[in-house]
């Protein structure tokens, strides 16, 4: 079931709550970079030259919908939850992770940037807690260029799948 989806944002962020029927977990899905947006693109440029989601707007954007989340009773202040997320929505989900890594049970990414050093310094200083990568997988293609995923450093393990491999070596 949607439990709730993000309003939508002028950056481009786009995110949804769901909650299985069976089960009751729930997984906060986060997008990826949306090509019709100039803010995603801008975001992606952020990205690939800081390596950080420090002052990043839709990171700012994710908070506020969590915050939303737990205000408004949808999810509970300590309640576990899963986080997942494509390419720019992945990079937004370790850095969630890596920052409320409390209430993640676990976080999956696909085709993902990685942090840049400044990040990975900032857990260090307790700033953000990078022990929380034990968390995290990384799914990423192996087939073709990586130009997203090859970017940065993937807090948690990472997994390499084939693909089907095209004659565009960045179609993966």
């Amino acid at each position: 079931n949607v439990v709730q989806q993000s309003a939508y944002d002028a950056n481009g962020f786009s995110a949804v709550l769901l909650q299985s029927r069976t089960t009751g977990e729930k997984v906060l899905a986060i997008a990826g970079t949306d090509s019709t947006s100039g803010s995603d693109l801008f975001a992606d440029a952020h990205v690939a030259l800081s390596g950080t989601a420090l002052g990043m707007p839709q990171y700012g954007s994710l908070e506020a919908f969590y915050t939303q989340l737990v205000s408004t009773g949808k999810l509970g202040v300590s309640e576990q939850i899963v986080v997942t997320g494509h390419s720019l929505g992945g990079f937004l989900t370790q850095a969630f992770t890596a920052r409320h890594a409390s209430v993640v049970s676990e976080a999956y990414t696909y085709n993902a940037p990685g942090f840049g050093s400044i990040e990975i310094l900032l857990g260090f200083f307790g700033i953000a807690d990078t022990s929380s990568a034990a968390k995290i997988t990384n799914v990423h293609a192996v087939d073709g260029l990586s130009v997203t995923a090859g970017l940065g450093v993937l807090l948690g393990a990472s997994q390499g799948v084939p693909i089907e491999a095209g004659a565009n070596p960045l179609s993966n």
